[in-house]
């Protein structure tokens, strides 16, 4: 008669559950062919014998010869033919003809099987098959149920993700080379269960990565999960056909779009965690290559990881501002959206100044011509200068150094011609305005060699004090550094007699030789470093600040480098947390060294790259002091203008001979301190006298006239307001509503539950007595990982701090709002309005926020230009959420 071969594990776990019974033997008889014995060489770690035998003598033979290793033999022959007393040998005194339930429940230490497992004959030889080496993990009740049963099925055949794995990690399971193989050899049956639970433990994204799998695509994962971000986009439309070429690529699968949009947020978050650069440019190259073979090249723009993603949307930003410069007024909506698409692609991160210089074209654009508001007099024009003009040159110099994208470098490069246009056809009538600045100077300004006496004497009277000197800081890039500078808690104030709102101008020429040196001498004045320190050591106000024995002092860069660049200067610190010390300033040259050098064109001004500033400040923090940020002179960028030889004189002054050409103007007066007592001074930005460097100064334009100063304090000062720094009202895009939604990276949605068998006054910053409000509607859609930050024990131990008065519902509010609009920036009046907090206390609350999420100097929350930025990933990353 006939039997069924038996595989190799069928017969192991046979045998196993013969040699364990309550009457083991050496001799194990099992139904089978015997012309196919499985090898088997042992059983449970015991050596065995298998033959295979169709012969009742030759099976008598064999058992009259075994010895203390079992013998197993496979035969086809009936019990009548063996003989009772050779069935009385062996094992359970029968032929054993394999029960494959009952083999199975024996892998699980179980009684028996559950009706809804034993419906579905086809895994019980797949739960024999798969068996791992270790064994099943013993069932937690006498009856083995379905669930069980395929849970470990999943893991032993085919080594899946358990319940709760993120999107990221279940695609990384495919990258397992053996697993199609693996897959293939399962029943077709087996496949469609495993299929069905792998959806319930991991939610949709687990249908397209199941169909991949099953199409012996996993080679390709990726790139299928990369292209179909944009091919399934909300907004893709006309995609019909690439779908349908998608679906032909896995046997059309039948997938829904959640499914695929699923997917394709575990391949953005793949990428964005994964360490191997190589690796993720073969992701990469292989999805632009999958979205071409898929006809969606046009739909790139909605892919938010891939390089033609990123620069379709700077393409799109870039036509929409080229459309609203040309006039039509309602398109700034749409071009705000375009922006913040191109912020949100993941590229924005490595590139962010190209998406800035197109949010600084979009700024322009809004404010129409280049023109400056003069006023009548220098002290007007510097006062607007500082309120619009600067605001301007920050972002005239942005957008002029276009893009590597032609279409989106005609864009700029159009703006940018523009705006400089306007500003060399109205040079010389701001020239005849700056000229006043060789002095006496106009009432309502200071000139530069008066700071001290003005400003440094009367807050070294309340408080010791820091006094910076950023070398060669025009006002644009003050206002960069000020918000920096906010953003780890220096806040910027005015005095209530507004002393310190007054115009800075700096001597003539523009240069370091007389325009620092009169600044540190409290007098106009020419000379270098020694003659710096003794001036400022010996200046008669700051002396009576100061405590016996502890005069005034500065440090230049020698004292700031002690030990080499980038390292802490030990004197130079502990200066400066001596409390007795009332009175310490320091020079730093990072500016204007970085202007001196012909390469690595300066594109911001962080804290990190005024190296050791940060390090100074900590010390000035504890000491108590406060801060007081200025320069010497402005600078221009080196934007491809003339170079006219001239020896003589500087990079932008010259000695009166020759005469004034195009461009120029000569002045003399008190606050001319050069070698000559009349000097010609380029009035326009392109002019120099000297070899090509990074930046110039010397001339007399408002970039390089004007001096910025702030005083700014981590503790209240009495007498003093905060006054942060606020750009012109055309700084911000208006839009309509927070960007659309993106998922931030996140585990894998939930397995759905799977049923199992019964038995298994006038506000300021420092104003800390909180003003309640109603709390808006809670959102059915808040983000999870609010309440994941909010159970955090690390915040917790934070908020504990005395500088943190934000109630819990105050926090979440604004995590609810930043979260809405995480990686575009949002205006601070917008973020008070949206969580419905005072719009006078919103620079407070944003500080407290920064406080606690800005772990280890991270950025989380940042402020810049009146606007907060919250990168919504690096707080997952830095909370480990």
């Amino acid at each position: 008669m006939t039997r069924p071969a038996l595989t190799a594990q069928q017969l192991r776990a046979t045998v196993e559950r013969a040699l364990s019974s309550t009457r083991p033997s050496t001799l194990v008889l099992v139904s089978g062919d015997p012309d196919a014995p499985p090898p088997l060489d042992e059983v449970s770690g015991r050596p065995v014998t298998v033959v295979g035998s169709a012969s009742p003598l030759e099976i008598r033979r064999l058992a009259r010869q075994t010895g203390d290793t079992p013998l197993v033999v496979v035969t086809n022959c009936e019990s009548d033919e063996l003989g009772d007393d050779l069935l009385a040998r062996a094992a359970s005194r029968r032929i054993i003809t394999p029960d494959r339930w009952a083999t199975v429940c024996s892998l699980f230490a179980a009684e028996r099987p559950s009706r809804q497992l034993t419906s579905r004959a086809h895994l019980a030889d797949a739960l024999i098959e798969e068996r791992p080496r270790q064994g099943y993990p013993p069932a937690t009740s006498r009856v083995l149920d379905l669930d069980t049963a395929l849970d470990a099925l999943a893991d032993a055949a085919l080594g899946l993700p358990p319940a709760g794995a993120s999107g990221s990690t279940v695609l990384a399971w495919l990258d397992d080379v053996g697993l199609p193989a693996r897959w293939r050899r399962l029943d077709k049956q087996v496949r469609t269960d495993l299929t069905q639970l792998a959806r319930e433990r991991h939610g949709p994204a687990a249908g397209p990565v199941m169909a991949i799998l099953d199409a012996a695509r996993t080679a390709d994962a990726m790139a299928l999960a990369l292209a179909a971000e944009a091919i399934h986009h909300p907004d893709a439309t006309g995609a019909e056909t690439s779908r349908a070429l998608l679906e032909r690529e896995l046997a059309r699968p039948q997938l829904e779009a959640a499914e695929w949009r699923a997917l394709a947020a575990a391949a953005a978050e793949r990428v964005g965690q994964h360490t191997d650069p190589s690796q993720v440019a073969g992701w990469l190259d292989r999805a632009e290559t999958v979205l071409a073979d898929l006809d969606a090249t046009s739909l790139a723009h909605l892919s938010s990881v891939l390089r033609s993603g990123f620069e379709a949307r700077l393409r799109r930003a870039a036509d929409a501002i080229g459309a609203w410069r040309g006039g039509d007024g309602e398109l700034e909506r749409t071009v705000a959206e375009r922006i913040d698409e191109a912020a949100q692609h993941r590229l924005a991160r490595e590139e962010p100044h190209r998406v800035e210089r197109l949010r600084m074209a979009a700024r322009l654009a809004k404010r129409g011509h280049g023109r400056l508001d003069r006023g009548h007099n220098l002290v007007e024009l510097a006062r607007q200068y500082r309120a619009d003009g600067a605001w301007l040159d920050a972002a005239r110099v942005q957008v002029s150094r276009s893009d590597g994208d032609p279409s989106v470098a005609a864009v700029l490069d159009a703006c940018s011609a523009a705006m400089d246009g306007d500003r060399v056809a109205e040079s010389a009538a701001l020239a005849e305005l700056t000229r006043h600045a060789v002095g006496p100077l106009p009432e309502g300004s200071l000139g530069i060699e008066s700071v001290l006496d003005e400003v440094v004497v009367p807050v070294a009277a309340a408080r010791p004090v820091l006094l910076v000197v950023l070398d060669g800081m025009s006002v644009s890039v003050h206002h960069e550094v000020v918000q920096h500078l906010a953003n780890i808690g220096w806040t910027p104030v005015v005095d209530d007699e507004r002393r310190v709102d007054r115009p800075v101008l700096a001597t003539l020429p523009t240069v370091t030789e007389v325009s620092r040196a009169s600044l540190l001498a409290g007098r106009l004045l020419r000379g270098g470093k020694d003659v710096e320190t003794r001036e400022f050591a010996a200046h008669h106000g700051l002396v009576a600040a100061s405590r016996r024995g502890k005069p005034p002092i500065v440090f230049h860069k020698t004292a700031l480098r002690d030990g080499g660049l980038d390292t802490r200067p030990a004197e130079v610190a502990a200066t400066i947390a001596d409390p007795q010390q009332k009175v310490v300033a320091v020079v730093i040259n990072n500016i204007d060294e970085r202007l001196d050098a012909v390469d690595q064109p300066p594109s911001g001004w962080s804290l990190a790259e005024l190296s050791p500033l940060r390090d100074l400040l900590a010390e000035a923090r504890r000491a108590g002091r406060a801060l007081i940020v200025t320069s010497d002179h402005g600078h221009v960028l080196e934007r491809g203008g003339e170079h006219r030889s001239i020896s003589g004189g500087g990079q932008r002054w010259r000695p009166a001979d020759p005469p004034v050409g195009d461009g120029e103007i000569e002045v003399a007066g008190p606050r001319v301190l050069g070698a000559h007592e009349r000097i010609v001074m380029p009035i326009v930005e392109g002019l120099r006298y000297t070899g090509r460097k990074n930046g110039y100064h010397g001339g007399l334009t408002p970039q390089e006239l004007f001096v910025p100063l702030t005083v700014l304090t981590a503790e209240p000062l009495d007498g003093w307001t905060p006054a942060p720094v606020v750009p012109p009202s055309w700084w911000h895009l208006d839009r309509v509503a927070p960007p659309e939604e993106v998922a931030p990276p996140a585990s894998a949605p939930q397995a759905a539950a799977r049923r199992r068998p019964a038995g298994s006054d006038l506000p300021t910053l420092f104003d800390l007595e909180p003003e309640r409000q109603a709390a808006p509607a809670e959102s059915a859609t808040a983000a999870g990982w609010i309440e994941q930050l909010l159970a955090e024990p690390e915040l917790a131990s934070r908020r504990a701090s005395p500088r943190i008065r934000l109630t819990d519902d105050e926090l979440e509010r604004l995590l609810r709002t930043l979260d809405r609009w995480a990686g575009v920036p949002l205006p601070l009046e917008r973020l008070a309005n949206e969580t419905e907090l005072p719009v006078a206390r919103i620079n407070r609350y944003v500080a407290q926020v920064q406080d606690l999420l800005n772990v280890d100097g991270y950025g989380i929350v940042e402020v810049l230009n009146n606007e907060v930025r919250f990168q919504r990933d690096l707080l997952l990353t830095q909370f480990e959420l």
